[in-house]
């Protein structure tokens, strides 16, 4: 009687070197991976030394390893060691809160089992990552204002107040991570710095946005089936508001160094202590009556906008 081959009885072992091209769904990061080893066990692959690089000419190198039970039940652990590597390269999605690309120095670690994934960064930003906070979904970007204009003799606490009301997005795209039935978690610590690009965009078709560099360590936990949270003080260096009144009227703003946004969770309930300039260079001093000799002059003005309190509700 012939034998009878399954892949209960295969033992496989050996070395073989090896490359590949892979991309990280979660994160939307493309990678050529080459230039390593590969041992082969019973039950396990072992990774040794890989390169891996990003379109970008950013690098770095791979270990780990990828366990099976008879080719089953794979069960997978990578480190990388990442020098000015392409780690995210999200596009936006309404069932994001965020979306980014981010270049960085440091270390990411990928573990897994079928229907589970779980990423650790740990990364300093490097130049071109731009990370993008959208306060409303881009559907429903128009419905709250960021700024409510009131009469001189409305409630200064019930209507002058800066909204980020948070509303339900009309329809999520058909491949979003929130239906994947594979459960994903990302845990991110970046130690941000000028390089790094943060933007908070209040109304997407008016231009309405924030946009800063600065300093902190920002801490970020993500569940695709839960809660989206954020952690750390991060420090304005420099940056810009740029206001649109009733998308007719628009001025660029500037933050003043020292500026502060406090993640303590939630990041709609961020806390905010920061102060914006728009200067005018020549107004008139007319309207104010103060004499005839003051009414053809004219001097530099700074205008204050100053942000205290929550993201929902600021003053």
């Amino acid at each position: 009687m012939p034998h009878l081959w399954t892949a209960q009885t295969i033992r496989f072992e050996g070395e073989i070197d090896a490359w590949a091209r892979a991309k990280i769904h979660a994160t939307g990061a493309s990678y050529l991976v080459n230039n390593g080893h590969v041992t082969i066990q019973p039950g396990i692959f072992s990774f040794h030394n890989f390169t891996v690089s990003d379109e970008k000419d950013g690098d770095g190198t791979v270990n780990g390893t990828l366990q099976h039970t008879h080719l089953k039940n794979l069960r997978y652990n990578f480190d990388v060691e990442a020098k000015r590597l392409l780690v995210l390269n999200q596009p936006p999605n309404v069932d994001l809160p965020f979306y980014a690309t981010a270049y960085g120095t440091g270390h990411m670690a990928l573990k897994g089992a079928p229907n589970n994934l779980q990423i650790d960064l740990n990364m300093h930003p490097e130049k071109g990552t731009v990370f993008t906070y959208t306060v409303n979904s881009p559907d429903n970007f128009t419905n709250v204002p960021f700024i409510r204009f009131a009469e001189r003799n409305d409630s200064v606490q019930s209507s002058s107040r800066l909204s980020f009301e948070k509303q339900k997005p009309t329809k999520a795209p058909k491949d979003s991570t929130e239906s994947s039935s594979t459960n994903i978690r990302m845990n991110m610590l970046f130690d941000v710095t000028p390089d790094a690009t943060i933007k908070v965009v209040m109304d997407e078709k008016t231009g309405d946005a924030i946009t800063v560099h600065g300093n902190g360590p920002i801490r970020v936990n993500y569940y695709n089936k839960g809660n989206f949270n954020m952690y750390g003080t991060y420090t304005v260096e420099n940056g810009t508001y740029k206001m649109s009144i009733q998308n007719v009227i628009r001025k660029d703003f500037s933050f003043t160094q020292g500026s502060r946004i406090i993640f303590n969770g939630d990041p709609y309930q961020g806390d905010l202590n920061m102060q914006a300039v728009y200067a005018i260079n020549s107004a008139s001093l007319a309207d104010l009556n103060i004499g005839r000799n003051f009414s053809t002059n004219t001097t530099r003005v700074n205008c204050l906008l100053n942000f205290h309190g929550k993201y929902r509700t600021q003053k």
